[in-house]
């Protein structure tokens, strides 16, 4: 069965930031996964700073997370996250002024798995599928839809998949990242075929606060059909443009390609 169009096969692989690109704005798709400008390759002059110090932030804030999963303290995963990340002094007190949300989500994580008899806990996962939403493997040339999930647990007796996101965002909110959850849920469908029922949330770092979908999925019930009609029309639409879209937020302030896209503008309006 053909799941994905043309379109969207060209474009594969999909992650969900991928995703969220593609949907928010075409050039900076075409910039970053067509013509996979890195910043280093921007010409001087078209080069932006960028303030970073935001996704530097969750970054550290995950690795923390992971750490202590591996059994290092609280004390020596902040230490560590933060050398690894090579952050600023500014991004460091931010780690140390939310480190204790995040020993929050450990413990709260633990007290989860014991009352709810979850067997396994899988953290930082590579999973994903090719155009027949079978497993393979992450890095695998078939790959159609692929990702890096932050914590998945499984109930022992294998039926039951918990996935829960990671968020460092200001703001708590379901609504900006539910395709991110319906992505990793079918993946989990896909590689986990026992699993017949999945719950999914966020946990918001910032807020030590844990928000659950109000959706439970079932197996056959929920395909993620809607999921794949949003990549395979957004795929349709970018490909059929003749220039890409130029889409204008709040978020170009943190796009690396803004001098790129301020010339594009230009060049746009006085023509050839």
């Amino acid at each position: 069965m053909a799941f994905f169009n043309s379109q969207a096969l060209a474009l594969a692989p999909f992650s969900p930031s991928k995703l969220g690109t593609l949907g928010r704005c075409g050039l900076q798709m075409h910039y970053k996964y067509v013509q996979k400008i890195k910043e280093y390759s921007i010409p001087k002059d078209l080069k932006v700073e960028v303030d970073d110090s935001a996704a530097k932030l969750g970054t550290a804030l995950h690795r923390t997370s992971e750490l202590m999963h591996e059994g290092k303290s609280l004390k020596d995963s902040v230490k560590q996250s933060i050398k690894e990340g090579k952050v600023s002094d500014d991004v460091a007190l931010e780690v140390e002024m939310y480190k204790n949300t995040v020993a929050s989500f450990q413990s709260r994580l633990a007290a989860f798995k014991k009352g709810f008899k979850i067997s396994i806990e899988h953290r930082e996962i590579e999973l994903a599928v090719d155009g027949d939403l079978s497993p393979c493997s992450y890095w695998d040339s078939s790959a159609v839809m692929r990702g890096k999930a932050d914590c998945i647990l499984i109930s022992a007796d294998g039926k039951t998949a918990i996935v829960i996101d990671l968020k460092s965002s200001k703001r708590a909110t379901l609504a900006y990242a539910q395709d991110q959850l319906d992505f990793y849920s079918l993946m989990v469908f896909s590689n986990f075929p026992k699993v017949e029922t999945i719950k999914n949330g966020l946990f918001f770092l910032k807020h030590g606060r844990m928000m659950w979908s109000n959706q439970l999925l079932k197996r056959g019930a929920w395909d993620g059909s809607e999921l794949i009609s949003k990549i395979n029309s957004l795929s349709e639409e970018f490909i059929g443009n003749m220039m890409p879209e130029i889409s204008t937020s709040p978020l170009c302030n943190y796009c690396i390609y803004k001098g790129l896209c301020e010339k594009e503008r230009s060049d746009r309006k006085t023509g050839p």
